[in-house]
């Protein structure tokens, strides 16, 4: 503001323009100093003033503060700033020369106003429940999803990738829904929730009953017929697990291994959701060397409750 005077009681400090520049009059020592202000679009960044004779110390925009004149002083921001939960922000430039010089050096009296460009970073922040159940990964990635993101806004596409005893099932906070791959707009900080359902032994809620194996020459594949019965009142999700299957023998498409329901590592295959009281064919597929007979135990699995909030 050109011309404008801010000033106290008679003989008091005050502060005056001065031609171009901002000037403090000390009646202790009747000379004029220079001020500096010092702004950003985004309050409480931190700063630093330094130099050999203008050690001023850590400060907070915004701030006005006077400079011995003609002295260097050095004005450094730090990066990364935590400015409010979620949203921290870095120093672009600085709007005066548009300079992007950081640590900054300017002599006192040489500039009054020092306002801050800034860029802001959002948090996207994950849980997975339960615990340990699988990740939450940039879509096609095997990276996590949980980070900082730059502005503008924009989407992030992000995945729920569930352990191999595990099913996802939903998601919590800033999104709902069942797809496990979604896109999020992320305008400022966000919490997502993974939730996801445990493959477990299904006991005698449901039985399985092997029918002959076959050979197919087509995909010199052997099949092997199983029908799945629901002995609850309730629709099952199930699966079957081939439990002692010899050396050498491959389930074909398993779905996973039961890395959490004992015995371990029996590979398995979802078979399809089970009305109360039905029974659901399926057919299962192996590969195996010439010479080891087809045989194992079969163990019906099925989805456990999703312990949603």
């Amino acid at each position: 503001m050109p011309g404008a005077t801010w000033q106290r009681k008679s003989g008091e400090t005050h502060l005056a323009r001065e031609g171009d520049l901002l000037k403090l009059t000390d009646p202790a020592v009747g000379t004029l100093v220079p001020v500096v202000i010092v702004s950003s679009p985004v309050s409480g960044m931190q700063f630093t003033v330094s130099g050999a004779n203008c050690n001023l110390g850590a400060k907070t925009t915004p701030a006005s503060f006077t400079l011995p004149f003609g002295v260097p002083c050095s004005f450094t921001v730090p990066a990364g700033q935590t400015v409010s939960p979620g949203v921290r922000a870095s120093l672009r430039s600085w709007t005066a020369g548009q300079s992007q010089v950081n640590p900054l050096t300017i002599l006192g009296g040489d500039v009054d106003l020092l306002p801050m460009n800034v860029s802001r970073e959002f948090e996207l922040t994950t849980t997975v429940q339960p615990p340990g159940a699988g990740e939450v990964v940039r879509t096609g990635t095997s990276q996590p999803a949980a980070g900082w993101y730059p502005e503008p806004p924009g989407t992030v596409a992000v995945s729920a990738a569930p352990n191999g005893c595990y099913v996802f099932d939903s998601w919590r906070g800033a999104a709902t829904g069942s797809n496990a791959s979604i896109s999020v707009s992320l305008a400022g900080p966000l919490s997502l929730t993974a939730w996801f359902r445990l493959w477990e032994n299904a006991g005698t809620r449901l039985s399985a009953r092997l029918g002959a194996v076959r050979y197919d020459i087509r995909t010199s594949r052997y099949m092997q017929a199983v029908w799945i019965t629901n002995n609850t009142s309730s629709a099952l999700i199930a699966g079957i697990a081939a439990d002692n299957l010899p050396a050498g023998i491959q389930m074909v498409n398993a779905t996973a291994t039961t890395s959490c329901t004992p015995p371990a590592a029996a590979p398995f295959r979802l078979t399809g959701t089970v009305p109360a009281g039905a029974t659901y064919p399926f057919t299962i597929e192996f590969t195996k060397p010439a010479g080891v007979p087809l045989s194992f135990s079969p163990r019906t699995i099925t989805l456990g409750p999703a312990q949603l909030p």
